[in-house]
This record gives C-alpha cells, structure tokens and sequence, in this order.
C-alpha cells in the first residue's frame, strides 16, 4: 500500500503544494513530505486531518492506494477484475 502517493495525486490533483496543504492539516511539511515519500505510514489521527483537509473520507484514500499485494491470493484475481472501476469511481467523485 502506498498511501504517500495517493495523498500527492489527491493534492496535485487540488492544486496544492506541500506548504499548503501541510498547513491545512496541522501538520508539518517535512511530516507530509515523509507520508508523501512513503517512508513514514501516517497516524491514524494525521491521516484524519489530511484526509479532512483533502475533502475525502480515509477510506477512500485507503481504497485508491490497495496494491494487488495487498489482497490475500485467494481474492487476487477478483480485487484485478473489481479493482480498476471502483478506483474509477472514486477518483470521478473526489479529483473530478
């Protein structure tokens, strides 16, 4: 799961830069460009506060971050058939 990069395209996306939306959040910039870089998996409360200030649910930004590796093999196969729409569908509702 790479959560650091969903939350970049979500704030490109919005026109945001680091700064911006860093203090949107509460949050520090080096804090957000760590959580950006993937190499620090944010607090279930700072993923809170950026998500509130993104204007998206965490869930969302959970669901557009799944990897295929994420899913047990079992539901491999269903997760590519399902996956690609329901990423669709939320990038429609919340970068359109």
């Amino acid at each position: 799961m790479k959560i650091g990069n969903t939350i970049k395209g979500l704030r490109k996306s919005q026109g945001l830069n680091q700064s911006e939306l860093s203090e949107k959040a509460g949050i520090t910039q080096t804090a957000l460009s760590q959580i950006e870089g993937n190499k620090k998996f944010p607090s279930q409360n700072t993923l809170e506060a950026i998500s509130a200030a993104l204007g998206v649910t965490n869930a969302a930004i959970y669901i557009m971050s799944a990897t295929v590796d994420d899913v047990p093999a079992e539901n491999r196969e269903t997760f590519k058939k399902v996956y690609p729409s329901l990423k669709n569908m939320l990038e429609e509702l919340f970068i359109s």
